[in-house]
């Protein structure tokens, strides 16, 4: 299948953790994406109201970008934001908060104190998402594919 590829500058992230941008109104979802990032994108999936891509190239690394501690990134739903540094994943987050209060709730101009944040960037975790489906695998919270499931020594 020919690669359908668009250059793109991640303007937000989406409420699941991937980059968002609309191009041409056109709202666009890019998994491991994050925002400042210039990139070259594979458009893997087209709908009629939205579409979904992956990276295929970082043409310009977001300042908010870091490698991502943990060695599955990018494999499991797990660890969505390690690759993106800690403030910035606590400002988008608090910004979700915000925004489903306001927009979802229609609770109006509402107050959200600022987050408490954790000493510990990684290792504090205390919940986990187990799916079931007979027609996925099972992981996590979410796998980035339909084909494996990924044997964890480490979360």
């Amino acid at each position: 299948m020919e690669k359908k590829l668009i250059e793109l500058n991640i303007e937000s992230l989406a409420f699941e953790g991937g980059g968002f941008v609309r191009h041409d109104g056109i709202p666009i979802f890019v998994r491991n994406a994050i925002p400042g990032d210039k990139i070259l994108a594979n458009i893997v999936r087209q709908k009629k109201k939205f579409i979904n891509a992956e990276i295929e190239q970082i043409l310009l690394a977001s300042k908010s970008r870091i490698t991502p501690p943990c060695k599955y990134f990018g494999e499991c739903g797990g660890c969505t934001l390690q690759n993106m540094v800690y403030p910035e994943q606590t400002f988008w987050k608090r910004k979700f908060v915000i925004d489903s209060l306001t927009h979802i709730a229609k609770l109006g101009d509402i107050e959200v104190l600022p987050t408490i944040t954790s000493p510990l960037e990684y290792h504090y975790r205390n919940k986990m998402e187990f799916s079931f489906s007979a027609s996925r695998w099972l992981m996590l919270s979410e796998i980035n594919t339909d084909e494996k499931i990924i044997d964890k020594d480490f979360a």
